[in-house]
Protein backbone atom coordinates (compact mmCIF):
# COMPACT_ATOMS: atom_id res chain seq x y z
CA UNK A 1 0.00 0.00 0.00
CA UNK A 2 2.94 2.42 0.58
CA UNK A 3 3.60 2.21 -3.34
CA UNK A 4 0.32 3.77 -3.98
CA UNK A 5 0.17 6.04 -1.36
CA UNK A 6 3.23 7.64 -2.83
CA UNK A 7 1.60 7.51 -6.34
CA UNK A 8 -1.36 9.40 -5.00
CA UNK A 9 0.93 12.50 -3.80
CA UNK A 10 1.97 13.16 -7.53
CA UNK A 11 -1.17 13.15 -8.54
CA UNK A 12 -3.84 14.56 -6.86
CA UNK A 13 -7.58 13.86 -7.56
CA UNK A 14 -6.55 10.69 -9.57
CA UNK A 15 -9.40 8.43 -8.96
CA UNK A 16 -8.91 4.59 -9.16
CA UNK A 17 -9.34 1.79 -11.89
CA UNK A 18 -12.81 1.48 -11.13
CA UNK A 19 -14.05 4.59 -11.12
CA UNK A 20 -12.83 5.32 -14.77
CA UNK A 21 -15.06 4.70 -17.66
CA UNK A 22 -14.46 1.33 -19.51
CA UNK A 23 -13.45 2.87 -22.44
CA UNK A 24 -10.61 4.31 -21.25
CA UNK A 25 -9.68 1.03 -19.31
CA UNK A 26 -9.89 -1.45 -22.05
CA UNK A 27 -11.10 -1.85 -25.49
CA UNK A 28 -14.06 -3.88 -26.45
CA UNK A 29 -13.83 -7.69 -26.51
CA UNK A 30 -14.64 -9.79 -28.64
CA UNK A 31 -13.57 -8.58 -32.37
CA UNK A 32 -12.91 -4.87 -31.36
CA UNK A 33 -11.44 -2.78 -34.28
CA UNK A 34 -8.77 -1.51 -31.80
CA UNK A 35 -7.58 -4.86 -31.08
CA UNK A 36 -7.23 -6.08 -34.67
CA UNK A 37 -6.18 -3.11 -35.78
CA UNK A 38 -2.80 -2.89 -33.78
CA UNK A 39 -2.58 -6.57 -34.20
CA UNK A 40 -2.47 -6.42 -38.04
CA UNK A 41 0.34 -3.35 -37.81
CA UNK A 42 4.11 -4.39 -37.49
CA UNK A 43 5.79 -4.40 -34.33
CA UNK A 44 9.55 -4.10 -34.47
CA UNK A 45 11.96 -5.34 -32.03
CA UNK A 46 14.85 -2.52 -31.41
CA UNK A 47 16.69 -4.76 -29.03
CA UNK A 48 18.01 -7.58 -31.23
CA UNK A 49 20.19 -5.20 -33.58
CA UNK A 50 21.55 -3.65 -30.29
CA UNK A 51 22.43 -6.59 -29.30
CA UNK A 52 24.40 -7.67 -31.94
CA UNK A 53 26.21 -4.16 -31.64
CA UNK A 54 29.62 -3.74 -30.86
CA UNK A 55 28.79 -2.06 -27.57
CA UNK A 56 27.06 -5.18 -26.57
CA UNK A 57 29.98 -6.86 -27.15
CA UNK A 58 32.69 -4.37 -25.71
CA UNK A 59 30.50 -4.63 -22.23
CA UNK A 60 30.38 -8.39 -22.41
CA UNK A 61 34.30 -8.71 -22.36
CA UNK A 62 34.87 -5.96 -19.46
CA UNK A 63 32.09 -5.57 -16.95
CA UNK A 64 33.24 -8.47 -15.04
CA UNK A 65 36.43 -6.90 -14.03
CA UNK A 66 34.56 -3.08 -13.74
CA UNK A 67 33.05 -1.85 -10.39
CA UNK A 68 29.60 0.23 -10.24
CA UNK A 69 30.25 3.09 -12.92
CA UNK A 70 27.73 5.65 -11.49
CA UNK A 71 26.26 6.14 -8.59
CA UNK A 72 23.08 7.91 -8.60
CA UNK A 73 22.67 10.84 -6.38
CA UNK A 74 18.99 10.88 -4.19
CA UNK A 75 15.70 11.35 -5.74
CA UNK A 76 12.12 11.40 -5.38
CA UNK A 77 9.02 11.55 -6.59
CA UNK A 78 8.50 14.82 -9.68
CA UNK A 79 11.92 14.72 -9.80
CA UNK A 80 12.86 15.66 -13.48
CA UNK A 81 15.65 14.05 -15.76
CA UNK A 82 16.60 14.21 -19.37
CA UNK A 83 17.21 10.64 -20.69
CA UNK A 84 19.50 10.29 -24.03
CA UNK A 85 17.47 8.06 -25.76
CA UNK A 86 19.02 5.94 -28.77
CA UNK A 87 17.21 7.18 -32.41
CA UNK A 88 15.59 4.38 -33.93
CA UNK A 89 16.79 5.89 -37.32
CA UNK A 90 20.42 6.81 -36.90
CA UNK A 91 21.74 4.58 -34.06
CA UNK A 92 24.22 6.74 -33.77
CA UNK A 93 22.35 9.28 -32.67
CA UNK A 94 20.69 9.87 -29.31
CA UNK A 95 17.38 11.89 -28.86
CA UNK A 96 17.30 13.66 -25.30
CA UNK A 97 13.57 12.75 -23.32
CA UNK A 98 13.13 15.03 -20.49
CA UNK A 99 10.65 13.18 -18.23
CA UNK A 100 9.54 12.96 -15.04
CA UNK A 101 9.84 10.11 -12.00
CA UNK A 102 6.66 9.07 -11.15
CA UNK A 103 7.33 6.31 -9.02
CA UNK A 104 10.26 5.50 -6.88
CA UNK A 105 10.46 2.23 -4.24
CA UNK A 106 13.01 -0.18 -3.32
CA UNK A 107 14.06 -1.97 -6.12
CA UNK A 108 12.19 0.33 -8.93
CA UNK A 109 12.03 3.35 -10.92
CA UNK A 110 9.37 4.83 -13.07
CA UNK A 111 9.87 7.51 -15.08
CA UNK A 112 7.16 9.26 -17.69
CA UNK A 113 8.42 11.21 -20.77
CA UNK A 114 7.32 14.99 -19.73
CA UNK A 115 5.71 15.37 -23.39
CA UNK A 116 3.36 12.17 -23.19
CA UNK A 117 2.00 13.69 -19.92
CA UNK A 118 1.29 16.55 -21.51
CA UNK A 119 0.29 15.90 -24.55
CA UNK A 120 -0.79 11.98 -25.05
CA UNK A 121 -1.65 11.12 -21.51
CA UNK A 122 -5.10 12.44 -18.54
CA UNK A 123 -3.82 12.54 -15.17
CA UNK A 124 -6.41 9.58 -14.69
CA UNK A 125 -4.91 7.33 -17.69
CA UNK A 126 -1.51 7.94 -16.39
CA UNK A 127 -2.36 7.13 -12.70
CA UNK A 128 -4.10 3.85 -13.87
CA UNK A 129 -1.07 2.93 -16.10
CA UNK A 130 1.52 3.46 -12.77
CA UNK A 131 -1.02 1.08 -10.59
CA UNK A 132 -0.98 -1.42 -13.10
CA UNK A 133 2.38 -1.72 -13.92
CA UNK A 134 3.48 -2.19 -10.27
CA UNK A 135 0.59 -4.86 -9.62
CA UNK A 136 2.13 -6.70 -12.38
CA UNK A 137 5.95 -5.97 -10.96
CA UNK A 138 5.70 -6.57 -7.43
CA UNK A 139 2.24 -8.32 -6.81
CA UNK A 140 0.80 -10.35 -9.51
CA UNK A 141 1.56 -12.22 -12.86
CA UNK A 142 -0.31 -12.97 -15.62
CA UNK A 143 -2.95 -16.35 -15.64
CA UNK A 144 -0.38 -19.11 -17.01
CA UNK A 145 2.32 -17.92 -14.83
CA UNK A 146 4.81 -20.20 -12.60
CA UNK A 147 3.21 -18.07 -9.25
CA UNK A 148 0.33 -16.22 -10.10
CA UNK A 149 0.41 -14.33 -6.84
CA UNK A 150 4.12 -13.55 -7.59
CA UNK A 151 5.22 -10.16 -9.75
CA UNK A 152 7.48 -10.22 -12.64
CA UNK A 153 10.03 -8.64 -10.54
CA UNK A 154 10.20 -12.03 -8.31
CA UNK A 155 9.67 -14.59 -10.93
CA UNK A 156 12.68 -12.96 -13.20
CA UNK A 157 14.80 -12.85 -10.08
CA UNK A 158 13.99 -16.55 -9.33
CA UNK A 159 14.36 -18.40 -12.87
CA UNK A 160 16.67 -16.17 -14.92
CA UNK A 161 18.99 -14.26 -12.39
CA UNK A 162 19.76 -10.30 -11.78
CA UNK A 163 20.74 -7.41 -14.06
CA UNK A 164 23.84 -5.72 -13.78
CA UNK A 165 23.07 -3.08 -11.31
CA UNK A 166 25.43 -1.05 -13.11
CA UNK A 167 24.99 2.11 -10.69
CA UNK A 168 24.80 -0.06 -7.43
CA UNK A 169 21.51 0.95 -6.07
CA UNK A 170 20.01 -1.85 -6.87
CA UNK A 171 16.73 -0.96 -8.89
CA UNK A 172 15.19 -1.51 -12.05
CA UNK A 173 14.22 1.71 -14.25
CA UNK A 174 11.57 1.99 -16.27
CA UNK A 175 11.52 4.71 -18.72
CA UNK A 176 7.41 5.18 -20.13
CA UNK A 177 7.38 7.28 -23.45
CA UNK A 178 6.24 7.29 -26.90
CA UNK A 179 8.93 6.54 -28.85
CA UNK A 180 9.94 8.17 -32.10
CA UNK A 181 9.30 5.08 -34.63
CA UNK A 182 7.11 7.25 -37.49
CA UNK A 183 4.31 5.66 -36.43
CA UNK A 184 1.97 7.58 -37.90
CA UNK A 185 3.34 7.32 -41.59
CA UNK A 186 4.65 3.63 -41.22
CA UNK A 187 2.14 1.39 -39.17
CA UNK A 188 5.12 0.09 -37.42
CA UNK A 189 6.20 0.69 -34.01
CA UNK A 190 8.39 -0.41 -31.34
CA UNK A 191 6.70 -1.87 -28.13
CA UNK A 192 10.04 -1.60 -26.40
CA UNK A 193 13.57 -2.29 -26.02
CA UNK A 194 16.78 -2.62 -24.06
CA UNK A 195 20.25 -1.06 -25.10
CA UNK A 196 23.43 -1.90 -23.78
CA UNK A 197 24.77 1.36 -24.26
CA UNK A 198 22.91 2.61 -20.48
CA UNK A 199 25.65 -0.23 -19.41
CA UNK A 200 28.61 2.14 -20.51
CA UNK A 201 30.41 4.92 -19.13
CA UNK A 202 29.64 6.86 -22.38
CA UNK A 203 28.79 10.02 -22.70
CA UNK A 204 25.11 9.30 -24.03
CA UNK A 205 24.68 6.54 -21.30
CA UNK A 206 22.27 7.05 -18.63
CA UNK A 207 24.18 4.64 -16.78
CA UNK A 208 21.12 3.22 -15.49
CA UNK A 209 19.16 -0.71 -15.24
CA UNK A 210 16.27 0.59 -17.67
CA UNK A 211 14.32 -0.72 -20.22
CA UNK A 212 12.01 1.54 -22.16
CA UNK A 213 8.43 1.06 -22.98
CA UNK A 214 6.22 2.82 -25.83
CA UNK A 215 3.04 4.76 -24.84
CA UNK A 216 1.60 4.97 -28.24
CA UNK A 217 0.45 2.87 -29.85
CA UNK A 218 1.28 0.33 -27.50
CA UNK A 219 -0.74 1.36 -24.37
CA UNK A 220 -2.48 4.47 -26.18
CA UNK A 221 -4.48 3.75 -29.09
CA UNK A 222 -7.61 5.98 -30.92
CA UNK A 223 -8.39 6.73 -27.28
CA UNK A 224 -8.69 3.19 -25.68
CA UNK A 225 -6.23 2.15 -23.09
CA UNK A 226 -4.66 -1.17 -22.82
CA UNK A 227 -1.61 -1.64 -20.18
CA UNK A 228 -1.85 -5.65 -20.00
CA UNK A 229 -0.60 -5.43 -24.06
CA UNK A 230 3.08 -4.12 -22.64
CA UNK A 231 3.43 -5.69 -19.71
CA UNK A 232 5.18 -9.15 -21.69
CA UNK A 233 7.28 -6.56 -23.83
CA UNK A 234 8.41 -5.87 -20.30
CA UNK A 235 9.46 -8.97 -19.31
CA UNK A 236 10.93 -9.76 -22.97
CA UNK A 237 13.29 -6.59 -22.13
CA UNK A 238 13.96 -7.53 -18.86
CA UNK A 239 15.56 -10.97 -19.68
CA UNK A 240 17.68 -8.95 -22.53
CA UNK A 241 18.86 -6.66 -19.54
CA UNK A 242 19.60 -9.76 -16.80
CA UNK A 243 21.24 -11.75 -19.73
CA UNK A 244 23.77 -9.46 -20.57
CA UNK A 245 25.13 -9.56 -16.72
CA UNK A 246 25.62 -13.26 -17.21
CA UNK A 247 27.34 -13.46 -20.95
CA UNK A 248 30.81 -14.90 -20.88
CA UNK A 249 33.19 -14.03 -23.34
CA UNK A 250 31.34 -13.69 -26.44
CA UNK A 251 28.00 -13.25 -26.50
CA UNK A 252 25.71 -15.58 -26.74
CA UNK A 253 23.47 -16.45 -29.87
CA UNK A 254 20.54 -14.24 -30.99
CA UNK A 255 18.48 -16.96 -31.39
CA UNK A 256 18.94 -18.22 -27.70
CA UNK A 257 18.62 -14.76 -26.16
CA UNK A 258 15.77 -14.09 -27.83
CA UNK A 259 14.38 -17.91 -27.41
CA UNK A 260 14.56 -16.69 -23.31
CA UNK A 261 13.33 -13.77 -23.75
CA UNK A 262 10.31 -15.34 -25.67
CA UNK A 263 10.27 -18.09 -22.27
CA UNK A 264 10.38 -15.01 -20.29
CA UNK A 265 6.91 -13.71 -21.16
CA UNK A 266 5.28 -17.21 -20.92
CA UNK A 267 6.73 -17.97 -17.55
CA UNK A 268 5.16 -14.70 -16.46
CA UNK A 269 2.02 -15.97 -17.73
CA UNK A 270 1.24 -14.11 -20.88
CA UNK A 271 -0.22 -15.71 -23.75
CA UNK A 272 3.05 -17.40 -25.85
CA UNK A 273 3.92 -16.15 -29.27
CA UNK A 274 1.50 -17.16 -32.24
CA UNK A 275 3.22 -20.46 -33.98
CA UNK A 276 1.70 -18.89 -37.27
CA UNK A 277 4.86 -17.22 -38.85
CA UNK A 278 6.53 -20.82 -37.81
CA UNK A 279 4.22 -22.83 -39.63
CA UNK A 280 4.60 -20.66 -42.55
CA UNK A 281 8.52 -21.61 -42.89
CA UNK A 282 8.86 -24.02 -40.50
CA UNK A 283 12.44 -26.05 -41.75
CA UNK A 284 14.70 -23.38 -41.16
CA UNK A 285 17.47 -24.20 -39.75
CA UNK A 286 17.55 -24.00 -35.61
CA UNK A 287 19.72 -21.06 -35.48
CA UNK A 288 18.85 -18.96 -37.72
CA UNK A 289 18.51 -15.40 -37.34
CA UNK A 290 17.19 -13.00 -40.56
CA UNK A 291 17.76 -9.50 -38.87
CA UNK A 292 15.23 -7.93 -42.03
CA UNK A 293 12.93 -10.12 -41.38
CA UNK A 294 12.82 -11.97 -37.77
CA UNK A 295 9.31 -13.03 -37.05
CA UNK A 296 9.26 -16.70 -38.62
CA UNK A 297 12.57 -16.75 -36.40
CA UNK A 298 10.77 -14.90 -32.82
CA UNK A 299 8.59 -18.04 -33.49
CA UNK A 300 10.56 -21.11 -33.56
CA UNK A 301 12.63 -19.68 -30.53
CA UNK A 302 9.73 -19.19 -28.72
CA UNK A 303 8.50 -22.82 -29.60
CA UNK A 304 11.93 -24.31 -29.35
CA UNK A 305 12.90 -22.62 -25.75
CA UNK A 306 9.52 -23.53 -24.76
CA UNK A 307 9.37 -27.43 -25.26
CA UNK A 308 13.11 -27.35 -23.99
CA UNK A 309 12.30 -26.44 -20.52
CA UNK A 310 9.06 -27.86 -20.36
CA UNK A 311 10.60 -30.96 -21.03
CA UNK A 312 14.20 -30.48 -18.47
CA UNK A 313 11.90 -28.38 -15.99
CA UNK A 314 11.55 -24.10 -15.55
CA UNK A 315 13.99 -24.69 -12.30
CA UNK A 316 17.19 -25.08 -14.83
CA UNK A 317 16.52 -21.62 -16.97
CA UNK A 318 18.80 -19.83 -14.70
CA UNK A 319 21.11 -22.61 -15.83
CA UNK A 320 21.42 -21.39 -19.56
CA UNK A 321 20.64 -17.33 -19.19
CA UNK A 322 23.61 -17.49 -16.30
CA UNK A 323 26.14 -19.85 -18.11
CA UNK A 324 29.52 -18.62 -20.39
CA UNK A 325 28.94 -20.96 -23.27
CA UNK A 326 27.32 -20.17 -26.33
CA UNK A 327 25.23 -22.01 -29.09
CA UNK A 328 25.03 -25.53 -29.05
CA UNK A 329 27.77 -25.85 -26.83
CA UNK A 330 25.73 -24.38 -24.21
CA UNK A 331 22.97 -26.44 -25.22
CA UNK A 332 24.63 -29.73 -25.11
CA UNK A 333 25.51 -28.65 -21.24
CA UNK A 334 22.70 -28.01 -20.28
CA UNK A 335 20.94 -30.97 -21.62
CA UNK A 336 24.09 -33.21 -20.53
CA UNK A 337 24.00 -31.73 -16.79
CA UNK A 338 20.14 -31.33 -16.44
CA UNK A 339 18.70 -33.93 -19.02
CA UNK A 340 18.38 -37.36 -19.60
CA UNK A 341 18.07 -36.68 -23.30
CA UNK A 342 21.25 -34.93 -24.92
CA UNK A 343 20.29 -31.56 -26.93
CA UNK A 344 20.80 -33.79 -30.57
CA UNK A 345 17.98 -36.23 -29.12
CA UNK A 346 15.98 -33.56 -27.78
CA UNK A 347 15.75 -31.50 -30.75
CA UNK A 348 14.25 -34.37 -32.91
CA UNK A 349 11.97 -34.80 -30.21
CA UNK A 350 10.98 -31.31 -30.85
CA UNK A 351 10.73 -32.05 -34.83
CA UNK A 352 8.46 -34.78 -34.10
CA UNK A 353 5.97 -32.77 -31.86
CA UNK A 354 5.30 -30.59 -33.71
CA UNK A 355 4.40 -32.88 -36.48
CA UNK A 356 1.91 -34.93 -33.96
CA UNK A 357 2.03 -32.76 -31.15
CA UNK A 358 0.20 -35.24 -29.02
CA UNK A 359 1.55 -35.92 -25.90
CA UNK A 360 -1.15 -39.00 -25.43
CA UNK A 361 1.74 -40.81 -27.73
CA UNK A 362 4.44 -39.99 -25.08
CA UNK A 363 5.19 -36.93 -23.29
CA UNK A 364 8.18 -36.63 -25.41
CA UNK A 365 5.86 -35.62 -28.22
CA UNK A 366 3.38 -32.80 -27.33
CA UNK A 367 3.53 -29.31 -25.52
CA UNK A 368 1.69 -28.98 -22.06
CA UNK A 369 1.04 -25.21 -22.58
CA UNK A 370 -2.89 -25.43 -23.01
CA UNK A 371 -2.55 -22.60 -25.89
CA UNK A 372 0.09 -24.83 -27.79
CA UNK A 373 -1.93 -27.94 -28.16
CA UNK A 374 -3.92 -27.53 -31.28
CA UNK A 375 -0.60 -27.18 -33.91
CA UNK A 376 0.88 -29.08 -36.23
CA UNK A 377 3.48 -28.63 -39.07
CA UNK A 378 2.43 -29.64 -42.18
CA UNK A 379 4.07 -31.97 -44.46
CA UNK A 380 4.32 -30.60 -48.03
CA UNK A 381 6.69 -32.92 -49.56
CA UNK A 382 5.35 -36.40 -50.73
CA UNK A 383 6.38 -39.26 -52.40
CA UNK A 384 2.78 -40.38 -53.66
CA UNK A 385 4.85 -43.76 -55.65
CA UNK A 386 7.56 -45.52 -54.84
CA UNK A 387 9.84 -46.54 -56.25
CA UNK A 388 11.50 -42.89 -56.29
CA UNK A 389 15.12 -41.15 -56.08
CA UNK A 390 14.75 -37.77 -54.76
CA UNK A 391 17.31 -35.55 -52.85
CA UNK A 392 16.99 -33.49 -49.83
CA UNK A 393 18.94 -30.06 -48.54
CA UNK A 394 18.91 -29.59 -44.83
CA UNK A 395 20.36 -27.00 -43.40
CA UNK A 396 22.21 -27.36 -39.73
CA UNK A 397 20.30 -28.46 -37.11
CA UNK A 398 16.82 -28.97 -39.02
CA UNK A 399 14.44 -31.05 -40.04
CA UNK A 400 12.92 -32.34 -43.14
CA UNK A 401 9.48 -34.62 -43.06
CA UNK A 402 8.76 -36.52 -46.43
CA UNK A 403 4.80 -37.89 -46.76
CA UNK A 404 4.86 -41.59 -47.68
CA UNK A 405 0.98 -42.20 -48.17
CA UNK A 406 -0.69 -45.68 -48.37
CA UNK A 407 2.00 -47.65 -47.59
CA UNK A 408 2.61 -51.02 -46.47
CA UNK A 409 5.89 -51.37 -46.17
CA UNK A 410 9.15 -49.18 -47.54
CA UNK A 411 12.54 -49.20 -47.27
CA UNK A 412 15.20 -46.32 -47.01
CA UNK A 413 18.56 -45.52 -47.93
CA UNK A 414 20.50 -41.93 -48.14
CA UNK A 415 23.86 -41.25 -49.29
CA UNK A 416 24.53 -39.01 -46.11
CA UNK A 417 26.05 -40.57 -42.49
CA UNK A 418 25.31 -36.99 -40.75
CA UNK A 419 21.23 -37.49 -40.87
CA UNK A 420 19.01 -39.14 -37.93
CA UNK A 421 15.62 -40.53 -39.20
CA UNK A 422 12.32 -40.99 -37.50
CA UNK A 423 9.39 -42.61 -39.11
CA UNK A 424 6.15 -41.49 -38.06
CA UNK A 425 4.14 -43.96 -38.74
CA UNK A 426 -0.07 -43.38 -38.85
CA UNK A 427 -2.75 -46.16 -38.81
CA UNK A 428 -6.35 -45.89 -40.08
CA UNK A 429 -7.40 -46.55 -36.62
CA UNK A 430 -5.63 -43.75 -35.79
CA UNK A 431 -2.90 -45.10 -33.54
CA UNK A 432 0.49 -43.13 -34.27
CA UNK A 433 4.21 -44.98 -33.54
CA UNK A 434 7.17 -43.33 -33.98
CA UNK A 435 9.90 -45.83 -34.46
CA UNK A 436 13.45 -43.85 -34.43
CA UNK A 437 15.63 -45.59 -37.12
CA UNK A 438 18.98 -46.63 -35.96
CA UNK A 439 20.99 -45.38 -39.57
CA UNK A 440 20.02 -43.86 -42.34
CA UNK A 441 19.59 -47.46 -44.30
CA UNK A 442 16.68 -48.76 -42.98
CA UNK A 443 13.03 -51.14 -43.76
CA UNK A 444 9.98 -50.46 -42.01
CA UNK A 445 6.89 -52.59 -42.11
CA UNK A 446 3.53 -51.69 -41.24
CA UNK A 447 1.14 -54.94 -42.18
CA UNK A 448 0.60 -55.85 -38.74
CA UNK A 449 -1.48 -52.27 -38.65
CA UNK A 450 -3.76 -52.78 -41.89
CA UNK A 451 -0.91 -50.36 -44.05
CA UNK A 452 -1.40 -46.72 -43.17
CA UNK A 453 0.78 -43.99 -44.31
CA UNK A 454 4.00 -42.74 -42.71
CA UNK A 455 6.11 -39.37 -42.25
CA UNK A 456 9.87 -39.64 -42.54
CA UNK A 457 11.55 -37.23 -40.90
CA UNK A 458 15.27 -36.79 -41.83
CA UNK A 459 17.25 -34.22 -39.40
CA UNK A 460 21.04 -33.07 -39.78
CA UNK A 461 22.20 -32.60 -36.75
CA UNK A 462 25.78 -31.24 -37.63
CA UNK A 463 26.12 -28.46 -35.71
CA UNK A 464 26.94 -24.89 -37.22
CA UNK A 465 30.64 -23.17 -36.65
CA UNK A 466 29.69 -20.32 -35.70
CA UNK A 467 26.23 -17.83 -35.57
CA UNK A 468 26.85 -16.99 -38.84
CA UNK A 469 28.30 -19.79 -40.39
CA UNK A 470 25.03 -21.92 -41.32
CA UNK A 471 25.40 -24.92 -43.99
CA UNK A 472 23.37 -27.27 -45.44
CA UNK A 473 23.52 -30.78 -46.51
CA UNK A 474 22.38 -32.34 -49.79
CA UNK A 475 21.39 -35.60 -49.65
CA UNK A 476 19.96 -38.04 -52.12
CA UNK A 477 17.69 -40.77 -50.79
CA UNK A 478 16.29 -43.80 -52.36
CA UNK A 479 12.58 -45.01 -51.27
CA UNK A 480 11.42 -48.40 -52.32
CA UNK A 481 8.48 -50.52 -51.15
CA UNK A 482 5.00 -51.72 -51.57
CA UNK A 483 1.81 -49.54 -51.37
CA UNK A 484 -2.03 -50.71 -50.30
CA UNK A 485 -3.01 -49.87 -54.15
CA UNK A 486 -4.61 -46.65 -52.99
CA UNK A 487 -3.70 -43.79 -54.75
CA UNK A 488 -1.17 -45.65 -57.09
Amino acid sequence: MIRIVLLYLVFVAIGTAESLPASIIHPEADGSDFENTLTDMKCIDFSTSLIESEIYRSFVKNHKTRAHIYRKTSQQIGDTLSFSVRNFYDQTKWNNINSVLVFDTTGLSIWVESESINNLLTTLELALIIEKFTSYLFDKSGPYSVDTSEGILNIMGEYFGSPPDIDGDGKLDILLLDIDDNFASSGSYIAGFFDPNDLTNSPTSNRRDIIYIDLYPSIVFEGELSVERSIPTLAHEYQHLIHINYEGPEREYIFINEGLSELAEIVCGFTPRSESKFLEDPFQPLFEWNQTDPLSDYSRASLWTHYLFEQIGYDYISKLVQSSLTGPADLSQLCHRYSERTFPELFVDWSVTNLVNNGNIDSRYGYNHPMRKDFKVSCELIEPKLPVVNELRIGNFCGIPVNIPHVNEFSFASSSSHLFTTVIAEYPNGLIEILPQPSTSFYVSLDDFQNGSAILLACNLSPPNSEGNLEHIVTQYVLSGKKTGINQ
